[in-house]
């Protein structure tokens, strides 16, 4: 590696003061062959399903060590690649390029860091259409294979913002499970683990930016016509449930005079029903899903999978819950004759310092 008397420099750009003594600090970190592999897209894989094809890639995460990186003050955690995906008759070709102007500077410059980098994978048969997904380093692409009947749509393991997101944050905000994060102004993400499907962030986002599971859009209601959650009185007992499961602290006990305890009343009923703010209800179903009684509901439709809260009433869970699949996916029912299937195909990877 070079030493700092012999660094060239970088026309145009301004050095970060003190940066020698950061580079001293780290100089002797060590390489992560990982990282490494994934910068050239070489950490990749692709597995048959039955009905589709599965490709994935990891991306790297980390800025390669290099004493640019701390001369220029260039983020340790490595920006996100611009992809594009293509499928070439019975060929998947995917062509990645680190775009950020600033940490691109090391490209060419840093010895095993290309700027772009392509990945393509030979398919066995012949393969009608392809979706993709990006998600925390791994892009994920399910090739749909032809002449095999026609079923439900390939089923992702939770909502996704697309390209369309103008960072307004109003999705953020009205998640039921936090499972939304990004920067104002900058493209927002839904993490596949919290989130619960229940489409909350499409019915509020003005843009049109978010698919389902399914990859249908989640069509946008006005404000005035989000339907809330409803108590049925005369089913709610007032144990609470709905309360302690409300993400907005959105729903109260309150009394219930012409309902006492006695004769007509069943001994679980209680002088309280449930009442829903419909100042804060967003329409998430939470309440509903949880509610023993069947005593509460949301008039919409939701797309998460029936199992969701259960746990919490016995006798009503749903067997043959998914199981989780690479980045999100739900790639197979949980039953003793699954087998993980084996990689398929030639995938290789090349890259191109330019």
């Amino acid at each position: 590696m070079e030493t700092v008397a012999e660094l060239e420099s970088i026309p145009g750009m301004a050095e970060k003061a003190g940066w020698e003594q950061e580079w001293l600090v780290h100089r002797e970190d060590p390489e992560d062959p990982t990282e490494k592999d994934r910068r050239f897209g070489r950490a990749n894989g692709m597995v048959d399903n039955g009905e589709r094809y599965v490709a994935t890639i990891s991306f790297p995460s980390r800025t390669p060590n290099h004493p640019l990186k701390y001369r220029y003050g260039m983020p340790d955690l490595l920006p996100d690649y611009k992809c594009e995906v293509e499928l070439k008759g019975n060929v998947l070709w995917v062509h990645a390029t680190l775009a950020d102007p600033l940490t691109a500077q090391l490209c060419g410059r840093v010895e095993d860091f290309p700027q772009k980098f392509s990945v393509h994978f030979d398919i066995p048969e012949k393969v009608v259409g392809f979706d993709h997904r990006y998600w925390n380093r791994t892009l994920t692409v399910v090739v749909h294979k032809a002449g095999v009947p026609a079923g439900e749509k390939y089923e992702w393991r939770g909502h996704y913002i697309t390209t369309d997101c103008v960072g307004c944050e109003i999705c953020e905000l009205k998640c039921p499970t936090n499972a939304i994060t990004g920067i104002k102004k900058e493209m927002y993400v839904i993490e596949p683990d919290l989130c619960i499907n229940c489409g909350v962030c499409g019915i509020f986002c003005p843009y049109d930016a978010i698919v389902d599971q399914w990859s249908d859009l989640v069509k946008r209601i006005k404000a005035k016509d989000i339907p809330k959650a409803v108590v049925i009185p005369d089913l709610c007992s007032g144990c609470e449930y709905c309360i302690d499961t409300c993400p907005f602290d959105c729903i109260h006990l309150i009394d219930a005079p012409e309902r006492m305890k006695g004769e007509g009343y069943p001994a679980d009923m209680t002088g309280k029903v449930a009442w829903v703010d419909d100042r804060t209800c967003v329409s998430c179903g939470i309440c509903e899903t949880f509610c023993i009684k069947e005593a509460i509901v949301v008039d919409r439709k939701f797309n998460w999978d029936p199992y969701i809260g259960f746990s919490y009433q016995e006798g009503r869970a749903v067997p043959g819950s998914p199981i989780p699949g690479p980045d999100g996916l739900v790639v197979a029912e949980k039953t003793a004759e699954n087998a993980v299937p084996a990689p398929i195909g030639d995938a290789s990877g090349s890259g191109s310092g330019t």
